[in-house]
């Protein structure tokens, strides 16, 4: 059958059709009577009235195979109308002679179909004192993809928090003022180097020298400072940043 769900907002907005599937029940029973009930299932969706499936006579498996295609218009009306409501089956036995009666009935959430979800799924059947009888097999799903209603707030995705960049200019020398030299880049003398060390071979231990003629040149009266050592920069990787 075919139904059409809208509000006055419908005019602009868009259309969609949603099939509803109820396809079969299977009944448990821990002792079965003579005979099988004849049942039939009955639903509400949205403003439209009660819809029921065919009768399946006398059957603790009956299969309904009913499908229904409901015309919507996707408004803030159908939009509420699905996150909040549980869509609720009633199964009926045809041979009770009580119309006020029920054999048994189901609930099923529709939020699902209000992110374009469809709906897979086997409800639990119980009767009017509570208990489990059985389950109903139904399906739902948009003929097309369900986008919403215009102007519906969606939820804002999640922004990356951005660090700001650290400062990475030179460490600067406490005692002079001036920049170190980068760790393992040996000091050079200016000119060339003399060829006594050449001969000697000790050119390749121009670091030790320099400490040495350094030494030599401070007056005696004064004591040679020590020089610390120029702490190593961390890497920007190795550093454990925490979010803001």
């Amino acid at each position: 059958g075919e139904a059409l769900v809208s509000d006055s907002a419908g005019a602009n907005s868009v259309a969609n059709a949603l099939c509803l599937d109820v396809l079969q029940a299977r009944i448990t029973v821990d002792e079965p009577a003579t005979a099988a009930p004849s049942l039939y299932v009955a639903y509400q969706f949205g403003k439209e009235g009660d819809y029921s499936t065919r009768t399946v006579q006398q059957s603790w498996n009956p299969a309904f195979d009913s499908r229904r295609v409901i015309f919507v218009r996707e408004t803030p009306w159908l939009q509420d109308y699905l996150t909040t409501t549980e869509l609720l089956f009633i199964v009926v036995d045809d041979d009770t002679t009580d119309e006020t009666a029920y054999f048994a009935k189901a609930s099923l959430a529709l939020a699902p179909l209000s992110n374009n979800t469809p709906i897979q799924t086997d409800l639990r059947l119980c009767n009017a004192e509570g208990v489990d009888v059985g389950s109903l097999q139904v399906e739902l799903s948009w003929q097309r993809p369900y986008a919403g209603p215009q102007g519906v707030p969606r939820p804002a995705e999640p922004q990356p928090t951005t660090l700001p960049a650290p400062d990475l200019s030179a460490v600067e020398n406490p005692s002079s003022g001036e920049e170190s030299p980068p760790r393992g880049v040996p000091l050079l003398l200016d000119g060339p180097a003399s060829p006594q060390l050449a001969a000697s071979g000790l050119a390749h231990d121009m670091e030790m020298d320099v400490v040495q003629m350094a030494t030599l040149s401070q007056p005696s009266e004064m004591p040679v400072p020590e020089v610390e050592p120029v702490r190593q920069r961390q890497s920007l990787g190795d550093m454990e940043l925490q979010p803001v």
